[in-house]
């Protein structure tokens, strides 16, 4: 089952969450305060994006992997959480959550070849909440869509993503070589925006990076960037929403109250 309890604190409101029915690692998560719908959501990965990393058949170094658990009738939402913070600059973050696209935790997270997973697609009913100014935030947006796998990709725009130009943006092409390139990049197609994206993390070089368009650049989706090592915070994190809500029970309602802290004091790791 999965057991949430909140915790008040004098800045906001903390949400745990953990499952029960494998060996499950507390949450390391700064979303926890400031997204607003994360209560019902329990987390899955959170990584310390490095500076530059090559995934050909390796998995990423998670700090919070919880892709064994159960979740009790299934995933209903999933959700992906940005944080960056550059030397001197403001915290960004940026949420989206949307209608489930996979039923399989271990293909939630960074797509590595290992994984399996490609997904280069529309998504239903997209939650967004973000800092960033400019970023369109809402509920149950119709226009997302979500372009994650290991291969390399071109900018022609392969199955039709609406509003796509020939550049790299949210409409690109990925039926190339394998586990060459890489991209994570989460979209609002309606919007011309991308919402986050890291790429170039199965090459071996420093990593594309960013929240929101990548603004004065042809290519709007980070490619080609090089600009990770510009951050010293970057994190990622993955939420689900389980189908079935599950009452918390009396008797475990203090399993948590050690996580309270860690929104404060979870590492950041600069590489």
């Amino acid at each position: 089952m999965t057991l949430f309890k909140q915790f008040k604190t004098k800045s906001a409101t903390i949400v745990t969450a953990l499952g029960l029915l494998a060996s499950v690692q507390p949450a390391q998560a700064t979303a926890i305060l400031d997204v607003a719908e994360i209560g019902s959501y329990s987390q899955i990965y959170q990584l310390d994006i490095p500076n530059s990393a090559n995934y050909d058949g390796a998995t990423p170094a998670y700090t919070v992997d919880n892709s064994g658990t159960a979740i009790v009738g299934g995933i209903n939402r999933i959700a992906y959480y940005m944080e960056l913070q550059q030397a001197g600059g403001d915290r960004q973050w940026v949420w989206a959550s949307m209608d489930a696209f996979t039923q399989n935790l271990g293909q939630t997270g960074v797509p590595v070849i290992s994984t399996g997973a490609i997904w280069q697609q529309l998504v239903g009913s997209m939650n967004v909440e973000s800092n960033v100014g400019g970023i369109v935030t809402g509920t149950g947006i119709a226009t997302g869509n979500i372009e994650f796998w290991h291969n390399c990709y071109s900018a022609d725009n392969e199955i039709g993503i609406p509003g796509a130009a020939g550049n790299y943006d949210f409409g690109d092409n990925n039926s190339h070589a394998n586990s060459c390139y890489g991209s994570m990049q989460v979209h609002n197609y309606g919007e011309d925006q991308t919402l986050f994206a890291w790429n170039r993390w199965d090459s071996g070089g420093t990593g594309d990076l960013g929240i929101g368009n990548n603004a004065g650049n042809a290519h709007t989706d980070w490619t080609f960037m090089g600009n990770a090592s510009s951050y010293s915070l970057r994190s990622l994190e993955v939420w689900v929403q389980p189908t079935q809500a599950v009452p918390e029970p009396a008797s475990l309602a203090l399993m948590g109250l050690g996580l309270a802290g860690l929104a404060f004091s979870r590492k950041r790791k600069t590489a």
